[in-house]
């Protein structure tokens, strides 16, 4: 929801564009697989070098806050060569490395942060045929294009590196937060205000 509602309301303004591509005959069980075969180990890869090991290190040794921020601001660092990068698609980068933290303080579960990560690459590559992280895994037949402005639909990077996609990010991240508040009990944002007496 975090990605699909933010495209949903792009194509909806019409700054996306799903074309069609000519002379193409699209075989959707084989490029399916041929897109999954790309995007579950890239997620999977991604997840274990971030949010495994690393995340619950910094989380012991800094807090979860810290922890959160220098694995995000790493996420973020280790997409900086990917074709059509940009400084506004490094900080949704960041923001998303955040979103899939909480994913994986909020769950206790690697595996949850993975899942996240998966759909929101599925999501792109497999359902709108959009630009996954700058680069193209879309199967034949037909393709998300970008016809609006840069900050809204992400530019050469695609749509998960324009406000709307951040956006999205952001409201999953608050409502992860605060449906799983005692896991973020150290954060100083979800700590409970009590009363003077």
């Amino acid at each position: 929801l975090a990605i699909a509602v933010p495209c949903a309301l792009l194509l909806a303004l019409g700054w996306l564009d799903m074309v069609r591509e000519p002379a193409s005959v699209p075989r959707f069980g084989r490029e399916l697989v041929t897109v999954l075969a790309v995007l579950v180990p890239a997620a999977l890869a991604e997840e274990l070098m971030m949010r495994g090991y690393l995340l619950s290190a910094l989380a012991d040794g800094m807090g979860r806050a810290a922890s959160l921020l220098t694995t995000s601001i790493v996420f973020a660092l280790l997409h900086l060569n990917n074709p059509g990068m940009e400084p506004g698609a490094l900080v949704v980068v960041g923001v998303a490395g955040i979103f899939l933290g909480v994913v994986r303080f909020a769950t206790s579960s690697l595996y949850a942060a993975w899942a996240a990560h998966l759909a929101w690459n599925v999501v792109l590559g497999v359902v709108l045929h959009a630009l996954v992280s700058g680069t193209s895994v879309a199967a034949a037949g037909w393709r998300t294009m970008d016809s609006g402005p840069d900050w809204a639909t992400g530019g050469s990077w695609g749509p998960e590196g324009g406000l709307p996609a951040a956006a999205g990010l952001l409201v999953a991240t608050w409502y992860l937060i605060g449906r799983h508040r005692a896991a973020f009990g150290g954060l100083p944002f979800t700590r409970k205000r009590g009363r003077p007496v």
